[in-house]
């Protein structure tokens, strides 16, 4: 008895193979994109780009407002300036830079364009994930005995964010918040509202400003946040209980540096008028820090003492990887389109191969095979098929696809015809997509007393992937196959480089009628 269940679970893992693998044969389109660039949108402050182009780079040009001009460093305007200029080797696949935006109050767009070894070129456009409202809040004139506190207010002109932390470079300024404290995610034009107070301790004018410290959407490296900043504004005066005791005695002495070796302090005279107080560094006294990443707007920034500032050092940037082979879920094809001369080759489970190459950015080709020996299924399945790309965005792509396929098992020869769509929503990071089929198989059976005979069945599948970390992706899918006795549920673990991609999991029945039923499914695929 314990032998016959052996044998039937393995008969029932066969049927799955059987299945899953000429579905993966008939349905696996290509979708192959590499070129790119990230971040594809600009904050405040530092911002590194890296770009990525398959045929190789034979110069990057900036645009921001003045004409084409190649991509040094010290391009500049009133609002952007290149921080460090594109090097590269010759026709090198990657590229970076930085850009440091100054003003993220008003509309910002940089264009940049790559030109290729192989010829034509590709344009960039980027903009501002935001633009904000920036308020100046003045204190208004205090004493040194006063302790003030004021409303300050973020605004984005729309969009989402989160606020992670608010913070001020001088101690004088006391962060508290009466609402919510961050993080705190913003939608749309919402205001949000946070009080600081101020502790004068000298007299003289004081500009400071306040730093918000929003979440990148697109974060690069140790940039994780970027600056919108409110600045505070307080004149301090001597109030009439902060003025000296008119008693002259005791005097105080005051030590001041002399150049000499041994410094004297000069004797205070018994009376006369007081001595003035050491004024505090005004607003004409202070020092901005020039390229200092923590501040979005020269204009509005300025420290209450001036010290020397060691200029922070860009770190080396580290060029993004995307998942290789985003025109696959698992199973079933995506809808991203191969660009023109893109090719892949791939193995699943060792026994099926397959290779798919663009001969357009909008029509590709794809063939491939599979054998398994007796034992394990006993079949063998040969498929050639074609897609064309009808739309192609950023995050939306839709493509329409015929499959041709030839199955040979010992009880019979299929051959079948599936014509399918595919739509695919997301991005490279996560997405979700859907490909409906049709399939049309003509059976002959081996045993020549039983005609030929044709089926006919609907095929719909639903699956995606999420980007878990740098090289790492969780992938799954499930797809319906009319009058199959097994509907596959795929569930793997990817990991990536800049060529290839490895999957390692497994394919359940959905609706197991004899059991639990499942196999594993190892994949490896490499891109050209």
């Amino acid at each position: 008895m314990s032998d016959q269940r052996t044998r039937d679970a393995s008969a029932r893992h066969h049927r799955l193979l059987r299945i899953a693998l000429p579905a993966l044969l008939a349905l696996l389109l290509p979708a192959i994109v590499q070129a790119g660039i990230y971040p594809t949108v600009l904050y405040s402050g530092v911002n590194p780009i890296g770009i990525s182009e398959p045929e190789g780079i034979a110069s990057i040009q900036i645009d921001i407002g003045r004409g084409w001009q190649t991509l040094r460093t010290g391009v500049r305007n009133s609002s952007v300036r290149v921080l460090k200029g594109a090097t590269f080797g010759r026709c090198a696949k990657k590229a970076s830079f930085s850009l440091y935006i100054d003003r993220i109050d008003r509309p910002l767009r940089v264009r940049i364009r790559v030109r290729k070894c192989g010829g034509g070129s590709e344009t960039y456009s980027l903009a501002l994930e935001n633009t904000w409202n920036l308020f100046h809040e003045d204190f208004g004139t205090v004493t040194l005995n006063d302790r003030p506190c004021h409303t300050f207010v973020v605004q984005a002109d729309g969009g989402r964010f989160v606020i992670d932390r608010v913070e001020s470079p001088s101690g004088q300024f006391e962060i508290s918040y009466p609402f919510r404290k961050p993080p705190i995610t913003i939608i749309g034009r919402r205001t949000y509202r946070y009080s600081v107070c101020f502790t004068p301790t000298q007299v003289g004018r004081v500009k400071v400003p306040i730093y918000v410290h929003i979440r990148r959407g697109e974060p690069v490296g140790r940039y994780k946040t970027y600056i919108v900043a409110d600045t505070a504004y307080v004149n301090v005066v001597r109030g009439r209980r902060s003025r000296p005791d008119p008693d002259p005695e005791p005097v105080q002495k005051i030590e001041r540096p002399k150049p000499k070796p041994k410094p004297r302090a000069p004797k205070p005279p018994p009376s006369g008028p007081e001595e003035p107080p050491v004024p505090v560094p005004s607003l004409d006294m202070a020092t901005p820090i020039e390229g200092d990443p923590l501040v979005p707007d020269d204009h509005t920034v300025v420290f209450i003492e001036a010290a020397p500032v060691e200029h922070p050092t860009l770190p080396v940037y580290e060029t993004p990887i995307f998942d290789p082979t985003t025109f696959r879920r698992i199973l079933s094809p995506s809808a991203r389109p191969l660009k023109q001369g893109d090719g892949f080759v791939g193995s699943y489970d060792v026994a099926g191969l397959i290779a798919g190459y663009g001969v357009t950015d909008n029509f590709s080709l794809i063939v491939g095979g599979a054998w398994v020996p007796e034992g394990l299924g006993d079949f063998t399945a040969l498929s050639a098929g074609a897609k064309y790309t009808l739309v192609d965005r950023e995050t939306f792509d839709l493509s329409a696809g015929l499959q041709a396929n030839l199955t040979s098992t010992p009880a019979s020869d299929i051959v079948s015809a599936a014509p399918y769509v595919a739509a695919d929503l997301g991005t490279r990071d996560y997405r979700l997509g859907a490909t409906l089929g049709y399939s049309w198989r003509r059976h002959t059976p081996s045993d020549t007393t039983i005609a030929p005979f044709e089926r006919r069945a609907l095929l719909l599948g639903l699956g995606g992937d999420y980007r878990l970390a740098r090289h790492w992706k969780l992938a799954g899918e499930a797809f319906w196959i009319g009058g199959t006795e097994i509907q596959p549920l795929a569930l793997t673990l990817r990991w990536f480089n800049e060529r290839l991609a490895i999957d390692a999991g497994v394919v359940l029945d959905m609706v197991p009628e004899e059991g639990f039923v499942a196999a594993p499914l190892v994949s490896g695929v490499w891109v050209f």
